[in-house]
């Protein structure tokens, strides 16, 4: 009795390493970028000639969440929050980039690529205004 390749589970397959004859098994992952929702790691191969399949393993796909804050940037993540979707970051108002990254990405772990986010810093500083000669100058001059 042989039951052939094992079938593919819902986003899963399976490697049937020790023969694909009665009382053999088959050892089921899950697709990349994809986590167990149900179903059994291992099925059988029955008397009948088929693969014992009425729990086989199901597999969903990551979901990071919302994307997170960046230093005073927001993300959006439009096209969803799942494996290899992305997320668009804008500066919060009154803010202008300093560096990152405009977009970031959901990774195969379920957590955002958060390594070089979007960061962001105030449009007006009174240390940047203080660095030009002519204001520094006028500033001091009151001072005294």
């Amino acid at each position: 009795i042989n039951c052939g390749d094992p079938p593919p589970g819902l986003e899963s397959s399976g490697t049937a390493s020790s023969g694909t004859t009665y009382t053999d098994t088959a050892d089921y992952i899950c697709n990349e970028g994809f986590v167990r929702q149900s179903g059994n790691l291992q099925i059988s191969c029955l008397v009948t000639g088929n693969w014992d399949i009425a729990n086989i393993l199901v597999c969903e796909v990551v979901n990071c969440g919302d994307p997170p804050p960046g230093l005073e940037s927001t993300g959006t993540a439009s096209s969803g929050t799942t494996y290899t979707d992305t997320a668009d970051y804008i500066c919060n108002e009154g803010f202008v980039r300093q560096s990152g990254n405009l977009q970031i990405s959901c990774l195969v772990t379920g957590k955002w690529d958060i390594a070089n986010i979007l960061v962001c810093e105030a449009t007006f500083s009174y240390k940047k205004l203080l660095a030009k000669p002519c204001l520094k100058d006028i500033y001091k001059s009151e001072i005294r």
